[in-house]
């Protein structure tokens, strides 16, 4: 079942904090990686 984010837009926000947090995390990763 999908949540209903027009319903409970802060279901939507939560899981686009976590994208970006994940997304942020693996380019600091490859970053430091390169250097």
């Amino acid at each position: 079942k999908i949540p209903n984010y027009w319903e409970q837009p802060e279901l939507l926000t939560d899981f686009v904090k976590t994208v970006k947090m994940m997304n942020g995390g693996n380019e600091n990763k490859s970053k430091k990686g390169e250097q």
